[in-house]
């Protein structure tokens, strides 16, 4: 199952020093994230296309069953189905659109 709250994402300028400080010396900062915020003007078609992308490797699974039975589909259908609910939503909130910051 995903936990869509595994992460946890804040504005470096709305932390103090002290945590940042902390963060940095603990090493809890995530390197390899990135952020796609749903008011930007690009992240329906983004996350739309990274489902799309997810649905994809699922169907070329499909004809590698060896490599399959290795991999979780599932969870990999999961995957596919948070982001396009996440792009659907941004078609459906009704904040501010913006280009990205």
């Amino acid at each position: 199952m995903l936990n869509p709250n595994k992460y946890i994402v804040l504005r470096r300028s709305n932390l103090s020093r002290n945590l940042i400080q902390t963060i940095e010396d603990e090493n809890l900062a995530i390197e390899d994230a990135v952020v796609i915020r749903k008011q930007d003007v690009f992240a329906e078609a983004g996350l739309h296309a990274y489902a799309a992308n997810v649905l994809t490797g699922i169907e070329m699974l499909a004809l590698f069953p060896n490599l399959a039975q290795h991999i979780d589909v599932e969870h990999l259908q999961d995957l596919a189905d948070f982001f396009h609910e996440q792009a659907v939503s941004c078609s459906q909130d009704t904040f501010f659109r913006k280009l990205p910051d």
